[in-house]
């Protein structure tokens, strides 16, 4: 078996190691050569600190990295780890986990930090292995927008987000403004006291018609919480799909739109490792 990053790899072999290695998994993860550089770029994945196993010359394993700075210290995320079936149980994987947590310590990494499905027993066990602990469980939330008088807003970037206010970020890497690349934040007001913001991402079908809106944060700074429909109903029309993406399953806003019959489609749990 042999080791290699993905600036060593051909894109064809980069793609075909991940397909192959979530080949059977609960949720269909494929992706074309367009859509695996997307993502490289869209969350920030290094090719220089990913990995690729290769056994006779075949790409059957992978891990995917991204690196960010948190409050002056060093967060590495594994963006995905997986190993094609005919060669899970035969070890692959903890050698691509030791690689991994080799560089990590190489790159003085503070935080190590991925996402797993929360039926997925045997990943957990694996990151588990490794040091990792369950911080938060984390809910995908599907709803349509109902009618409400949308509160006063303001439009921003989502690179500009962070520093409009007191912005305190808990969320996973997926849902950070520098992963919404394309998307949309709104920061609302009423009486020119900010009372929330949000941040999205509008998804267009190819007549140009509004299809879904996902929502990676929504956060309400009031004790009001008929306040989240109003701020919902500046997102799009009433009806419009809503998806809310990797949302603490605790969050204040997660308990009121579940009694406003929004349903769990997905359930994760957010890891994290001190190195």
């Amino acid at each position: 078996m042999e080791i290699k990053k993905l600036t060593d790899c051909t894109v064809s072999e980069m793609v075909m190691a991940w397909n192959r290695g979530f080949d059977g998994y609960a949720v269909n993860l494929e992706m074309d050569e367009t859509m695996f550089l997307n993502r490289l770029v869209t969350e920030e994945l290094s090719p220089n600190h990913s990995i690729v196993a290769f056994v006779k010359g075949e790409p059957i394993g992978i891990i995917m990295n991204g690196f960010r700075v948190r409050e002056g210290q060093s967060i590495a995320w594994n963006g995905g780890t997986a190993v094609a079936p005919e060669y899970r149980g035969s070890g692959i994987i903890h050698q691509l986990m030791e690689e991994t947590m080799a560089m990590y310590a190489r790159e003085k990494v503070k935080i190590a930090t991925l996402e797993a499905i929360k039926s997925n027993e045997t990943a957990i066990k694996l990151y588990q292995k490794y040091g990792y602990t369950v911080v938060e469980e984390l809910v995908f939330l599907l709803g349509v927008q109902k009618d409400a008088e949308p509160l006063e807003y303001e439009v921003c970037s989502p690179e500009e987000l962070p520093f409009l206010f007191d912005y305190q970020e808990r969320v996973v890497w997926q849902c950070q403004p520098a992963s919404i690349k394309q998307g949309e934040a709104h920061v609302f007001k009423i009486d020119e006291k900010v009372v929330g913001y949000s941040l999205f991402r509008r998804i267009w079908s190819e007549d140009k018609k509004l299809s879904r809106v996902n929502v990676y944060q929504l956060k309400l700074l009031t004790e009001h919480p008929a306040h989240i429909l109003r701020m919902l109903a500046t997102l799009g029309e009433k009806d419009t799909p809503l998806m809310f993406v990797n949302f603490i399953k605790n969050d204040p806003v997660i308990h009121y739109l579940l009694k406003q019959g929004f349903t769990v489609k997905a359930e994760q749990v957010w890891m994290e490792k001190t190195m």
